[in-house]
């Protein structure tokens, strides 16, 4: 009979060669995938994983400058990241491979000549193999960095041609783990978290921002992680005002971040909750010129926001208001739901209830509901109603009640008009919501200073009491399914 210690190094040797037959299954599914992607985003998540070698260490990998996951644009562009994969995290080398194309001359007349390419993305999957690491059968290495030097300088690869001609580096907007440093939290949900920290990069030394984060136990992590990328790259083509700034996110491992300018002044329903009973009806109306101006220019950029409200205004210190959220903004002028959606069905508008339908109209109807929102000191719209009830009316075209709140006369009419309207076709565009606001605004104000001029104080109305605090998330988002008549409470 074999000895105890020649069974289990038998054991073991049979454990690492079905690991590393796995392994090379997987690898080789990975490379043979075709890829017709043009100037392809790439993830730091796909579906097909491969186990790398765990004596890659983590430090080279953090320091090296080309691991990070952002843009292939050209033949020989590569870079290096992490995926993760219930749980296991594994290596993949990617490279930019030219397509065959044939040119008509126009190219020169490109503003991108010379900088964009037609390519398709090679992954290369680092697999663990019995002298080191490799990612071919003809060649292997004890580490990775001898890898990548070979690919890098090595002319005469017969087995595996590929180019490793130019790193891709980081870009300012791209952030380590490292370099944020959590200070404490500001906010935390079901799948994410918002975080204030310290950011030490280029141009950002100790300065503070906050940081929307995903949870890393989260069930749903790949689908939010895919969410959270696109909320992300769309951030990032925003800049105005009256919008909250992106500095850049932090894709390479998981939890993914969004790092954001801090607005010391809280959010707008927080700030109209704690008002007092006798509101600043001017300062009200600079908010709502403010959020007006920022989703007019959201409409610009061909956004829809989706989720309008006073819940999703930040303040800064000086009280400037700017819209922020964008975790259900899509692009383009239409968006039809497909599928089982949470949102707040309480601020959404007629023909997103009835057909699951969104325009730029549907978030004119919700910032109908935050005008409301500002002038009854911070009052959900249907405030006494389940989500249920609230649908109902909605749907019914039974408005909340304008007259209970310090609207100006003018206003209330307008909201009732022009942005509540239950056919969409009749709103107002967000640029002209924008006209009226401005002159509703300078007229209160000019009329307020003449009354002060007079020594006669003009008392405003009072807004409705409300609780104060802000709402539960259960209170507002209800999962939301086209393909049902009734909608379901998201517990």
């Amino acid at each position: 009979m074999p000895e105890a210690g020649e069974t289990k190094k038998s054991m073991i040797t049979d454990q690492e060669c079905k690991r590393s037959e796995i392994t090379q299954d997987f690898a080789g599914r990975l490379e043979s995938r075709a890829r017709a992607d043009i100037h392809q985003f790439i993830e730091p998540q796909r579906l097909e994983t491969v186990q790398i070698s765990q004596k890659i260490p983590e430090d080279f990998l953090n320091s090296f400058c080309y691991f990070h996951g952002l843009f292939l644009r050209r033949s020989g562009d590569y870079l290096v990241r992490k995926v993760e994969e219930e749980g296991e995290e594994y290596i993949l080398i990617s490279v930019a491979v030219l397509l065959e194309y044939k040119k008509d001359g126009t190219e020169d007349l490109d503003k991108n000549f010379g900088k964009d390419e037609p390519v398709r993305i090679m992954d290369h999957a680092v697999r663990r193999v019995k002298k080191g690491v490799s990612i071919e059968h003809e060649h292997v290495f004890a580490c990775l960095k001898d890898l990548l030097i070979f690919y890098m300088f090595n002319p005469k690869k017969l087995s595996l041609n590929i180019k490793l001609r130019r790193g891709c580096g980081t870009r300012v907007f791209q952030f380590r783990e490292r370099q944020i440093i959590r200070i404490k939290t500001l906010h935390s949900g079901n799948f994410g978290e918002v975080f204030l920290a310290d950011v030490w990069s280029f141009g950002m030394i100790g300065q503070k921002a906050a940081v929307k984060a995903l949870k890393k136990d989260s069930p749903k992590l790949r689908e939010q992680s895919e969410s959270f990328v696109e909320e992300a790259r769309l951030m990032l083509t925003l800049k105005h005002e009256h919008v909250i700034a992106m500095y850049g996110w932090m894709l390479d491992v998981q939890p993914f971040m969004i790092v954001m300018e801090y607005m010391e002044g809280g959010s707008l329903e927080t700030y109209l909750l704690k008002s007092s009973e006798e509101p600043n009806i001017q300062q009200l109306l600079k908010f709502g010129l403010e959020a007006a101006e920022g989703l007019t220019y959201l409409h610009e950029m061909g956004i829809i926001h989706r989720n309008v409200s006073a819940r999703n205004c930040l303040l800064t210190a000086d009280h400037k208001l700017k819209l922020c959220n964008f975790g259900l903004a899509v692009a383009g002028p239409v968006y039809y739901m497909m599928k089982g959606e949470i949102l707040p069905t309480r601020y959404l508008s007629p023909e997103t209830l009835a057909i699951f339908l969104f325009l730029h109209a549907s978030d004119t109807f919700a910032f109908g509901n935050l005008l409301y929102e500002l002038f009854s000191n911070g009052q959900m719209p249907y405030e006494n109603l389940t989500s249920a009830e609230a649908r109902q009316k909605i749907l019914e075209g039974e408005m909340n009640d304008l007259e209970e709140t310090c609207a100006p006369p003018a206003l209330r009419q307008f909201i009732q008009d022009n942005l509540w309207a239950y056919e969409m076709k009749t709103r107002s565009r967000m640029n002209e919501v924008v006209v009226f606001l401005k002159k509703t605004y300078r007229a209160f104000k000019k009329e307020t200073e003449e009354t002060a001029s007079k020594d006669e104080p003009r008392l405003p109305k009072k807004g409705k009491l409300r609780r104060r605090t802000p709402a539960n998330r259960q209170e507002i988002m209800e999962e939301l399914f086209p393909i049902m008549e009734e909608s379901a409470n998201n517990e």
